[in-house]
């Protein structure tokens, strides 16, 4: 009996790993279908990692057959994040590309000087915070020297953004929906060399539990009917607590026309490797737009990686502007 319990369990031992694999190989595709798969395709990066050990795994085990069906999750799994392998780089030079710096503060930081010294080291043209309260608000104050320029939507309950400038601000487009939707959003029309930009900040709900997600959508459904008005070139960043493959995320850009700036590079925790980490902080760009440049960087204190951004002018969109204007 003993020998043959330990030969079924020498022979059949890879099942439950191949069961886990094939939920999460399956989570991207059934997310349109199912909060609960939408919430575990978040972590797609880490089933790729787990699904290729498996594979090496299985290899070395000589099973042969579950090494086969180990490369076919893997191959799926790489095609969802295929558009996240690729360099987030635009197919132009752009001649004067503006430099926008995006973090998630944390309310928690107990190193904010420091964290007001990087900044200013880093020279960013536009620097855009999110999980501002009265615990982490003196950042601003700290860069107001740096940064003369500022918008924020603080006054609001739902708002914890600012968007502090060396450029210009022509007009401050600060918004935000009350009812189910629950959303404020932090915006300002700055002067730039090439034209109006407009540079938008947001901070979405956590999907915790899985079943939160529909508050996230309803966030979205507010934030695409407060940037449908501009028709300036836009960049629209924040931490959306979704991964770009996500239903969120690809709705979100559907609805409001705008491409998401892919990286494999994961944001969240900041405290782990990044083939562990989450992309939930985003940049989205459109009307003119163009994504030059992404950067994963470490900010002090912050349980969040920052977005080191350049953005410029697609071609036809290319002028100067008077800033006086």
């Amino acid at each position: 009996m003993i020998r043959t319990l330990t030969a079924l369990a020498r022979r059949y031992w890879p099942l439950p790993f191949i069961a886990g694999m094939a939920l999460l190989t399956a989570a991207p595709f059934l997310g349109a279908h199912s909060m609960l798969a939408d919430f575990f395709s978040q972590f797609l990066i880490q089933a790729a990692a787990g699904t290729l050990g498996l594979l090496l795994l299985f290899l070395v085990t000589r099973h042969w057959r579950s090494a086969g069906l180990a490369g076919v999750a893997l191959a799926l799994q790489l095609g969802v994040l295929q558009p996240s392998l690729l360099p987030a780089s635009a197919t132009t030079d752009v001649a004067a590309p503006v430099t926008v710096l995006f973090n998630n503060v944390y309310w928690h930081n107990r190193r904010l000087p420091e964290m007001a010294d990087e900044i200013r080291r880093l020279d960013a043209d536009v620097v855009v915070l999110a999980e501002l309260d009265q615990r982490t608000d003196r950042l601003l104050d700290d860069l107001a020297e740096a940064y003369p320029f500022r918008v924020d939507c603080l006054t609001h309950w739902a708002c914890d953004s600012a968007i502090l400038s060396r450029l210009p601000i022509l007009e401050n487009l600060s918004d935000w929906r009350g009812g189910s939707q629950r959303i404020a959003m932090s915006a300002a029309r700055l002067a730039t060399p090439f034209s109006p930009l407009v540079v938008a900040g947001v901070h979405l709900d956590q999907p915790l539990p899985p079943r939160r997600l529909w508050r996230q959508e309803r966030q979205v459904e507010g934030l695409v009917e407060m940037l449908a008005p501009i028709e300036d070139p836009l960049l629209l960043v924040g931490d959306f607590n979704a991964a770009p493959w996500a239903r969120l995320m690809q709705n979100l850009a559907r609805s409001s026309g705008l491409e998401i700036a892919w990286g494999i590079e994961g944001t969240w925790p900041a405290i782990l490797p990044w083939p562990m980490r989450i992309a939930i902080d985003h940049a989205l760009t459109g009307q003119g737009l163009v994504l030059v440049d992404r950067e994963v960087i470490r900010l002090p204190g912050t349980d969040h990686k920052a977005l080191w951004l350049r953005v410029g002018p697609e071609a036809p969109h290319f002028f100067a502007l008077d800033p006086a204007s």
